[in-house]
């Protein structure tokens, strides 16, 4: 290539292959234009349809009148209002909420409260009310007669030193000393009354408390029974000098056969790990076998023989015992 010619892509003056660096070649190779008079026009400010501007003055701004700020406050007050309306109907809401919550809490209490006492505290609680009224008359009674017995017997005492030594008393000196010893019988009847209504309320109370404390053995007694379906029917002592108790239980249960049997408590020296004698408790087990009553289980042969039989075995191996006889009774 001669010096000061200009290099063309591409071999041989050949425009190039790809097709970006064609594009650039291209551009190249175009005159520079300069700006025409009509987009000089378009960029002026007259034709974007702004007016020009005479130098040292800015664009004139519309000020809001006093009618435009009047209607601005009050919208504001009218909003301010609004919003102080709906929090009070908010908090009155929020406060019938609370009370009618509160209402419900206090009912379902009372509830569990009556549900709590018992028919026996109930009834000690009127008998209570009762005695405490008839108490406080009997002692509103007692302090009258009493300040009646008092007045006549200081009216007696006056009579008598007013009344001459050898006269006669008068009639009303008799009187009082008549009202005088009516007073003091009745004020020794009330005192009798009231103490026999004392002994009686203290008897009351004591049986009120024992009736209560039956009440709870029997609701625990329940229990074991429906836990267990062992029953205890009767408890007696067959040999009163060696207290020992024997207790008539019964099973019954669902998918279980009935069965009636008897623990009795006994006491059997054995010999301990020393060489010595010790006392051990024991139950002797007492099947009651009905061949009637029982002809369902004897037939089932799930009740093994040594269940049918007399057997002793040490009181704290009861539980042990009492599941193994339970799983005999299973159908």
């Amino acid at each position: 290539m001669a010096f000061g010619q200009q290099r063309t892509h591409g071999r041989r003056g050949r425009p190039p292959k790809d097709p970006s660096a064609r594009a650039a070649a291209q551009r190249a190779s175009l005159p520079l234009e300069e700006p025409s008079s009509s987009s000089m026009h378009a960029l002026s400010p007259s034709a974007a349809g702004m007016a020009p501007l005479t130098s040292g003055h800015a664009p004139k701004v519309r000020r809001p009148n006093e009618t435009d700020a009047q209607s601005s406050v009050e919208e504001f007050e009218t909003l301010l209002q609004d919003m102080r309306m709906r929090y009070e109907k908010s908090i009155d809401e929020r406060v019938q909420q609370a009370i009618q919550e509160r209402d419900a809490i206090q009912a379902q209490f009372d509830r569990l409260k009556d549900l709590r006492m018992t028919q026996s505290e109930k009834t000690l609680v009127e008998w209570k009310k009762a005695s405490e009224t008839r108490h406080r008359h009997v002692l509103e009674s007692l302090a009258s007669w009493k300040n009646r017995a008092e007045h006549a017997e200081h009216r007696v005492k006056e009579l008598e030193r007013t009344t001459p030594k050898g006269s006669e008393a008068e009639p009303r000196a008799t009187q009082l000393e008549q009202d005088v010893s009516t007073l003091t019988e009745q004020l020794a009847r009330v005192q009798r009354a009231l103490g026999d209504e004392q002994a009686r309320r203290a008897d009351l109370e004591e049986q009120m408390h024992a009736y209560t404390a039956n009440e709870d053995e029997r609701a625990i007694r329940r229990m074991y029974e429906d836990l267990t379906g062992f029953m205890v029917r009767q408890v007696d002592l067959p040999h009163p000098e060696e207290a020992h108790r024997r207790y008539h239980i019964v099973f019954t249960g669902a998918d279980f056969y009935d069965f009636q049997f008897s623990l009795e408590e006994s006491k059997l020296h054995v010999s301990s790990s020393d060489g010595g004698q010790v006392v051990r408790d024991d139950f002797v087990y007492m099947p009651h076998i009905n061949h009637a009553r029982d002809a369902h289980l004897l037939a089932s042969g799930h009740m093994p023989d040594h269940f049918l039989e007399q057997i002793r075995f040490e009181r704290g191996a009861a539980t042990k015992f009492l599941m193994a006889l339970h799983r005999s009774l299973k159908k």
